[in-house]
Formats: structure tokens, C-alpha cells, sequence
């Protein structure tokens, strides 16, 4: 499980690069899906600077602040902000299940 992050915005340079950066804004209209592009993009400098993490293909990622219970697959490497919580399947877990039990639970969550 890895928790997100938002790079500086005090520091534009970060922001501009080809690693997608999710927000719960981003969840939304791919709840139930799979996320392939979002609407902002950092750099590897910004990764650096901050304490985002570049997150693999399959990650499964739960918004947790603003709309809660959003549950998205990533289809590609990309980095998420703190209003998400991601979990990391091995291979005991399907990606597939796991976004199917939030998808059960959005009720409760």
C-alpha cells in the first residue's frame, strides 16, 4: 500500500513532464475502470523533490478525501496525490478483484 502526493506547486518546473499525475478529480470519471491519462503531468525532478512515488501498471487506486470511494486500475506508470490510497497487487491479489470489492463496498466506504 503507498499513499500520494502532491509535488511543490511553488515550483512550476516540476510540473511540467510526462509522468501522469492523478487526482481525485482524475478518479472520477474512470471509477470503475482503468486510468490511462489524467489532466496534469510532473517530471522526475518533481518525484524527487517530493514524497510521490511512481506507481506500476495494475495498481489499484481508492480516493479517500473530497468524493470518497472512487476506485480505479492504473493502465500506466503514474503518480497519484495524496486524495488516493493505492494498493500494490502481487500475485496473489487480481487488480481485477480487489477494485471489484471496493466497488461492492462504495456504500460502506
Amino acid at each position: 500500500m503507498a499513499t500520494g502526493h502532491t509535488p511543490s506547486r511553488k515550483h512550476p518546473e516540476y510540473w511540467v513532464g510526462d509522468i501522469p499525475w492523478m487526482n481525485v478529480g482524475d478518479a472520477g470519471p474512470h471509477h470503475g475502470g482503468v486510468m490511462r491519462s489524467t489532466t496534469e503531468s510532473v517530471n522526475e525532478l518533481g518525484i524527487q523533490n517530493s514524497a510521490a512515488v511512481l506507481l506500476p501498471i495494475g495498481t489499484v487506486c481508492l480516493s479517500r478525501t473530497g468524493s470518497i470511494g472512487y476506485a480505479v486500475i492504473l493502465g500506466r506508470p503514474m503518480a497519484t496525490s495524496q486524495g488516493l490510497v493505492n494498493w500494490i497487487c502481487g500475485p496473489e491479489l487480481l487488480p481485477e478483484f480487489l477494485q471489484k470489492v471496493f466497488l461492492a463496498e462504495q456504500n460502506f466506504l
